[in-house]
C-alpha cells in the first residue's frame, strides 16, 4: 500500500445551482437578502471532463448533482447531466420534483441512478403550508412518469429515496410517511433535523 498514493475517491458532489423554485418557510432561500446562482454553463461542461477522468481510476460511485438549490430549475442541467450519462457516470440527484418537467427532462432524470424526493411530509396540506407551491399529487405522478420513461428506454429505473425534515409538525405524521414511500416502492428514506 503506497501511503502517500491518493485515496480512492468516494463522493463527488457537483453544485450545479443555489437556485430553488420553492420558497420553503425554513429554508435559506425564502430569505429577502438571498442571492442564489447557478454554476456557468462553461465552467460545468470543463468539471464534466474531470469528473469523468476521475471516473477512470476510481470505482463508479454515483456523482451527486445537487447544491442548495433545485438542479432541475437551472437553465442548462439536461446538457450537463446528459454529458456525463454519456461517459457512464452514474447520476445521483436531490429534487422536490414539484414542477412540470419536459420529455427531454423526463428521459434524463430516467437515467439516472438514484433521485432523493425531498418533501418532508406526504400530508397534502402541511406539505403545501410548510413548502408552498407544491401539489403532492404531482409528485407521485413524475415519479411514476420517470419510471414509465425508464421502461421506454430499456434502462434500470432509478432508486427512489425520500428525506424528511423532522420537526414539531413533521414528526407525529412519521408513521404515515413511512406507509406513503412503501407504496411508492421507494427504497430508502432519510431524516434530518430540522432545529428551527
Amino acid at each position: 500500500m503506497d501511503l502517500l498514493g491518493p485515496a480512492v475517491i468516494q463522493q463527488i458532489r457537483f453544485d450545479l445551482s443555489t437556485r430553488c423554485n420553492l420558497r420553503c418557510v425554513y429554508c435559506a432561500v425564502s430569505l429577502p437578502e438571498y442571492i442564489g446562482n447557478d454554476m456557468p454553463t462553461d465552467m460545468a461542461l470543463r468539471t464534466v471532463n474531470t469528473i469523468a477522468s476521475l471516473m477512470r481510476y476510481n470505482p463508479p460511485h454515483p456523482v451527486d448533482v445537487n447544491g442548495h438549490g433545485e438542479t432541475t430549475f437551472m437553465r442548462d442541467w439536461v446538457t450537463i447531466c446528459r454529458r456525463l450519462l454519456s461517459r457512464n457516470v452514474p447520476i445521483r440527484i436531490t429534487t422536490n420534483l414539484a414542477k412540470k418537467y419536459s420529455d427531454i427532462e423526463m428521459d434524463t432524470l430516467a437515467r439516472m441512478q438514484t433521485i432523493g424526493v425531498s418533501i418532508d411530509t406526504s400530508d397534502q396540506d402541511l406539505l403545501r403550508r410548510m413548502r408552498r407551491k407544491v401539489d403532492i399529487n404531482r409528485i407521485v405522478g413524475t415519479i411514476a412518469d420517470i419510471r414509465t420513461a425508464a421502461q421506454k428506454l430499456g434502462c434500470p429505473e432509478p432508486d427512489f429515496h425520500f428525506g424528511c425534515g423532522l420537526f414539531d409538525r413533521t414528526a407525529p405524521g412519521v408513521e404515515d410517511f413511512a406507509r406513503f414511500i412503501i407504496a411508492l416502492d421507494g427504497r430508502g428514506a432519510h431524516f434530518w433535523n430540522l432545529d428551527v
